[in-house]
Protein backbone atom coordinates (compact mmCIF):
# COMPACT_ATOMS: atom_id res chain seq x y z
CA UNK A 1 0.00 0.00 0.00
CA UNK A 2 1.81 3.61 -0.86
CA UNK A 3 1.97 6.55 1.08
CA UNK A 4 -0.83 7.75 -0.51
CA UNK A 5 -3.42 5.08 -0.10
CA UNK A 6 -2.41 4.94 4.36
CA UNK A 7 -3.00 8.85 4.24
CA UNK A 8 -6.63 8.14 2.28
CA UNK A 9 -7.37 5.45 5.24
CA UNK A 10 -6.26 6.69 7.89
CA UNK A 11 -8.43 10.02 7.10
CA UNK A 12 -11.61 7.78 6.37
CA UNK A 13 -11.02 6.09 9.52
CA UNK A 14 -10.93 9.69 11.31
CA UNK A 15 -13.73 10.98 9.87
CA UNK A 16 -15.68 8.07 10.93
CA UNK A 17 -14.75 8.23 14.30
CA UNK A 18 -15.78 12.00 14.35
CA UNK A 19 -19.01 10.61 13.09
CA UNK A 20 -19.69 8.41 15.27
CA UNK A 21 -18.36 10.63 18.52
CA UNK A 22 -20.93 13.21 17.55
CA UNK A 23 -23.39 10.88 16.95
CA UNK A 24 -22.81 9.52 20.63
CA UNK A 25 -23.19 13.33 21.74
CA UNK A 26 -19.53 13.36 23.03
CA UNK A 27 -17.14 15.52 22.68
CA UNK A 28 -12.88 15.05 22.19
CA UNK A 29 -13.09 15.59 25.95
CA UNK A 30 -15.49 13.56 26.63
CA UNK A 31 -13.63 10.58 25.60
CA UNK A 32 -9.75 11.53 26.24
CA UNK A 33 -11.27 11.76 29.94
CA UNK A 34 -12.28 8.00 29.98
CA UNK A 35 -9.05 6.89 28.16
CA UNK A 36 -6.97 9.26 30.05
CA UNK A 37 -5.10 10.77 27.46
CA UNK A 38 -4.82 14.16 25.92
CA UNK A 39 -8.07 15.79 24.18
CA UNK A 40 -5.16 16.41 20.98
CA UNK A 41 -4.36 12.83 20.39
CA UNK A 42 -8.13 12.48 19.83
CA UNK A 43 -8.24 15.60 17.89
CA UNK A 44 -4.91 14.12 15.58
CA UNK A 45 -6.59 10.76 15.35
CA UNK A 46 -9.64 12.15 13.82
CA UNK A 47 -7.47 14.48 11.59
CA UNK A 48 -5.62 11.61 10.21
CA UNK A 49 -2.49 13.74 11.84
CA UNK A 50 -1.36 10.57 13.91
CA UNK A 51 -1.99 6.76 13.14
CA UNK A 52 -3.73 5.17 15.40
CA UNK A 53 -2.78 1.69 17.04
CA UNK A 54 -5.32 -1.30 17.25
CA UNK A 55 -5.05 -1.01 21.06
CA UNK A 56 -6.05 2.58 20.82
CA UNK A 57 -8.43 2.33 18.41
CA UNK A 58 -10.54 -0.73 20.33
CA UNK A 59 -10.53 1.92 23.38
CA UNK A 60 -12.00 4.71 21.56
CA UNK A 61 -14.53 2.11 19.69
CA UNK A 62 -15.18 1.32 23.48
CA UNK A 63 -15.87 4.51 24.72
CA UNK A 64 -18.38 5.25 22.08
CA UNK A 65 -20.08 1.99 21.95
CA UNK A 66 -19.14 1.46 18.49
CA UNK A 67 -18.19 -2.24 17.36
CA UNK A 68 -14.55 -2.01 15.90
CA UNK A 69 -14.86 -4.50 13.30
CA UNK A 70 -18.15 -2.70 11.64
CA UNK A 71 -16.19 0.01 11.78
CA UNK A 72 -13.36 -1.34 10.03
CA UNK A 73 -15.42 -3.01 7.64
CA UNK A 74 -16.73 0.68 6.62
CA UNK A 75 -13.29 2.14 6.43
CA UNK A 76 -12.76 -0.79 4.10
CA UNK A 77 -15.65 -0.25 1.98
CA UNK A 78 -15.41 3.18 1.62
CA UNK A 79 -11.47 3.22 0.63
CA UNK A 80 -12.21 0.47 -1.67
CA UNK A 81 -15.00 2.17 -3.63
CA UNK A 82 -12.77 4.77 -4.10
CA UNK A 83 -10.60 3.34 -5.50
Amino acid sequence: MDRKAVQRTNSVLGALLRQRRNAAGMTQDDVAARLDIDRRQIGRIESAQKPVSVFRLIQICNALEVDAGDLLREVQERVSHEG
